[in-house]
């Protein structure tokens, strides 16, 4: 209901769940528990920034239904093809988000996925951990017409950047086959990460295939609206209206922003840091998120090289380097010291004698000191060396 709201949806007052009948290993039963003519909510719709402008995906539901085992097809040692039926999974709910037909490229459904994750906050969604799953819908038709080709869909996709190569591949796969005068297939097809192709699973079935109809073992539900209006109001800022808060209020750049707000990390990390100190500028401290903070968050040591991490702690350094008392450098330093110890900033800088003097009387008295001691020096430079 959060996701519902969060992507603008309408939630119906009353809901039920239906019985979706289908042969195939992975649904042991033979039917899956899922929401077909009332779903949770109906509608919505979701913004994002593309390499092309800002793009709106119109989406059609959001339901719940039960998941599936998990399929492994591999190679034994011994050349034997076998297939393995995982059913850790099986029976879990899951929230399944369905958007209209108006995504054409592969960037923009990567992007739609990234967004959906940071918007609704209800889920980890990890792809590599098997939290969050994206499945395309692929289909061409000639430019000028409004009937859909024949639709693939394509699964197996485990990163964001796996969607974006799969539809890529899928719509030159399709558009070589047309050209050609094949006919097109309405089938399930995988993605082989490795080799960069899809591959045929299975021909998919059409909505009357599946032979829906009410879940008898449930019954529907009915949406108390104040219930409703509490999730509503404990939603935190969207998204779109955080990015355009921070272009419009603090001065950041749309690409700083949309770093930012994209990973809820380092959104946190930002926020904590202005908040301690909020006389800093803005644009110095979301530099600071982006070139240090996800720089040791995304490296080879990952969550462990900022697990010390402290918005408190990251403001007093910037504020050092700020008033002048620490190099850019030494901070950087002593940042990535912080950060994975949890060390307070004033002791790391003390520790390594980092601190800089300002102080111009102290300054020329050690210049005369190191000029006293090396005359050999300072008569070569007079010297003309």
């Amino acid at each position: 209901l959060a996701a519902g709201v969060a992507i603008g949806g309408r939630l119906l007052g009353t809901t039920r769940w239906d019985r979706k009948n289908y042969f195939y290993p992975d649904l042991p039963k033979g039917y899956q528990i899922s929401q077909y003519d009332l779903p949770l909510v109906l509608g919505g719709s979701l913004t994002f920034d593309t390499s092309e402008g800002p793009f709106t995906v119109a989406i059609t539901r959001a339901h719940l239904e039960e998941d599936t085992a998990r399929l492994q097809h591999r190679t034994e040692a011994d050349g034997r093809a076998v297939s393995l039926v995982d059913y850790n999974r099986s029976g879990t709910p899951l929230m399944e988000i369905v958007t209209d037909p108006v995504v054409r490229t592969g960037e923009q459904a990567r992007r739609y996925a990234e967004e959906l994750l940071v918007t609704i906050g209800a889920s980890d969604a990890a792809l590599e951990n098997g939290q969050m799953r994206v499945e395309a819908n692929v289909s061409l038709r000639p430019v000028g017409t409004d009937a859909f080709g024949t639709r693939v869909e394509v699964k197996n996709m485990n990163s964001f950047r796996s969607v974006e190569r799969a539809i890529a591949f899928e719509i030159e796969r399709q558009t070589r086959a047309l050209r050609a005068g094949e006919p097109l297939i309405q089938e399930t097809r995988g993605w082989d990460d490795d080799r960069g192709v899809t591959y045929r699973m299975r021909i998919k079935e059409s909505s009357e295939d599946y032979r829906y109809f009410p879940e008898p073992d449930l019954p529907p539900l009915h949406l108390d609206p104040a219930f409703v209006d509490g999730i509503r109001a404990a939603l935190p800022e969207l998204p779109a209206a955080r990015r355009a808060r921070y272009t419009r209020s603090l001065g950041l750049t749309s690409a700083d922003a949309t770093i930012v707000v994209a990973d809820p990390a380092a959104r946190v990390l930002f926020e904590a840091a202005l908040a301690a100190a909020p006389a800093l500028p803005p644009k110095k401290v979301a530099n600071w998120v982006i070139g240090e903070y996800l720089r040791l968050a995304k490296g080879d040591a990952g969550a462990e090289a900022v697990a010390g991490v402290s918005g408190v702690e990251l403001a007093a350094l910037i504020g050092l380097v700020e008033a002048g008392a620490l190099s850019g450098t030494n901070a950087k330093e002593v940042f990535e010291r912080h950060a994975r110890s949890g060390r307070a900033v004033a002791d790391l800088v003390a520790e390594a004698g980092f601190r800089q003097i300002s102080d111009t009387g102290a300054l020329r008295e050690a210049v005369a000191a190191a000029l006293a001691a090396n005359p050999a020096a300072v008569a070569d430079y007079k010297a003309g060396k």
